[in-house]
C-alpha cells in the first residue's frame, strides 16, 4: 500500500468569509471561521499559545509591519477547557480559558494541540468529556486538526478509525498499541485523513508550525501563509511554500468513478502506462474518461498522475540517501532528467536543493521500527 500523500496547500483561497456547515459544504457569514483551540491539564501549552498567536496574528499583524494599514482579522481562535475556570498545565503553566466545551455547540475549525500521554493508561486517563467533544465538533462539521500526541485524542474519539495519521516519533509504541486500525506514518511532517480530508495530523516537535500554516493557507489563503511564514521566520517557508505544496485534490467531487480511478492511481503510479491501463479499467472512450476526470478533479489525467509521482518523490528525497536516479526510478520515470525537470517546474527547486532543505538529519531521527517493537 503507498502512503497517503501529504496534505496541499489551496491557493489563492480565501475561506476567511465562509463557515463550514457540513463536511465539505459552507456558506458565507461575513465573519472570519471561529477556532476553538482545546486546552487539558495534558496539554503543552507552547504549542497551544504557539497557534494561537498565529491564527490571532493572520491578517493584521503583516500590514501593520510593513505600512499596509490595519489589516482584517482572518481567524477568531479562542482557548476552549473543560471548563472556564483557570488550571495549570502539567508544566506549571496557567491557563485562562475562553469558553467551556458545554457551551460550544459547534465550531468551524477544532485544533488539538500536542498533550503528554506517554503511556495508554494516561491517555485512557483523560477527561472522558473532552474526547466526547472532539466527537460532537467533528460531527457537526467541524475541520480538525491536531498536533504531535494530540493526535491520540483524535484516534481515542473515533475520528481516525480506518484512517492514517502521522505523530511524533516518541509516540509511536504507544498510538500502534492503543490503534492497531489507523496507519500510522511517522516519517511524515503532515497526514489527511477522513471523508473530505477534513482531519488533518502533525508529527514532529516543530510540525506544528507547518500545520498551522497549512490551516491559514487552505482557509485564508496561501499568499497570507506566507506573510505570516515571513513573520514568524518559520524555517523554510519564509522563501514560499511551493517546495512543501502538495498535491491540490479536489477530493469533495460526487463521481465515484473517478473516486475509484484515483484511489487506483495512489496504489499504482509507478507502474508502466497508469494512465492507459486506467482508462481500460473505466471502458470509458480516451475523451470522455479525460472530460470526466477533469470535471471532477481539476486535473488533467497526466498533470494528476505527474503531481502524484511528484509528491512520493519528495518523501524519498526527504526520509531515504537513495540517489536522484533512483528516487525517479521508484516513482515511475526512467529517465532522471525529465523527472528533475519536471520536479523543478512543479516544486520550484531541484531535487537536490529539496533533500538539502528538506532532509531530516538521521542523527535525531531514531529508528521507528525499534521504537514500534
Amino acid at each position: 500500500m503507498k502512503i497517503p500523500l501529504r496534505v496541499s496547500w489551496c491557493a489563492g483561497a480565501d475561506w476567511s468569509q465562509w463557515r463550514r456547515i457540513g463536511h465539505g459544504r459552507w456558506k458565507m457569514t461575513g465573519k472570519p471561521p471561529r477556532v476553538s483551540l482545546l486546552a487539558l491539564p495534558q496539554t503543552e501549552p507552547s504549542i497551544l499559545m504557539g497557534v494561537y498567536d498565529v491564527l490571532w496574528s493572520a491578517g493584521v499583524v503583516y500590514p501593520r509591519l510593513t505600512g499596509e494599514g490595519l489589516g482584517r482579522r482572518l481567524f477568531r481562535p479562542r482557548i476552549v477547557g473543560l471548563t472556564r475556570e483557570p488550571f495549570r498545565t502539567m508544566t506549571g503553566a496557567k491557563i485562562v480559558p475562553d469558553a467551556a466545551i458545554g457551551e460550544v455547540a459547534r465550531t468551524d475549525i477544532l485544533f488539538v494541540p500536542t498533550i503528554f500521554a506517554n503511556s495508554i493508561a494516561t491517555l485512557r486517563g483523560i477527561d472522558r468529556r473532552a474526547i466526547a467533544w472532539i466527537r460532537e465538533m467533528y460531527d457537526a462539521g467541524a475541520a480538525v486538526y491536531a498536533s504531535c500526541g494530540g493526535v491520540m485524542l483524535l484516534a481515542e474519539a473515533g475520528l481516525l478509525d480506518g484512517g492514517a495519521a502521522t505523530i511524533h516519533w516518541s509516540f509511536v509504541r504507544t498510538f500502534e498499541q492503543a490503534f492497531p486500525n489507523v496507519r500510522l506514518y511517522p516519517s511524515r511532517a503532515l497526514v489527511q485523513s477522513g471523508p473530505g480530508q477534513t482531519i488533518v495530523s502533525s508529527g514532529g516537535g516543530s510540525a506544528w508550525q507547518d500545520l498551522v500554516l497549512y490551516v491559514v493557507a487552505r482557509h485564508a489563503g496561501e499568499a497570507e501563509a506566507m506573510k505570516l511564514a515571513k513573520v514568524f521566520h518559520f524555517r523554510s517557508h519564509a522563501e514560499g511554500l511551493s517546495p512543501y505544496a502538495g498535491l491540490l485534490q479536489r477530493t469533495q467531487h460526487r463521481d465515484a468513478l473517478v473516486g475509484r480511478c484515483q484511489a487506483w492511481l495512489a496504489e499504482n503510479y509507478d507502474s508502466e502506462q497508469p494512465i492507459a491501463r486506467l482508462i481500460a479499467r473505466t471502458g470509458l472512450p480516451e475523451r470522455t474518461f479525460a472530460r470526466r476526470f477533469r470535471k471532477a478533479t481539476g486535473y488533467a489525467p497526466k498533470a494528476y498522475l505527474q503531481n502524484l509521482r511528484i509528491e512520493e518523490s519528495k518523501q524519498l528525497l526527504e526520509t531515504t540517501d537513495m540517489p536522484v536516479e533512483d528516487v525517479a526510478a521508484a516513482v515511475g520515470y526512467a529517465d532522471p532528467s525529465y523527472m528533475r525537470s519536471l520536479f523543478k517546474r512543479l516544486v520550484g527547486i531541484t531535487p537536490a536543493e529539496y533533500r538539502r532543505r528538506f532532509r531530516l538529519p538521521t542523527a535525531h531521527v531514531p529508528n521507528i521500527e525499534t521504537l514500534a517493537g
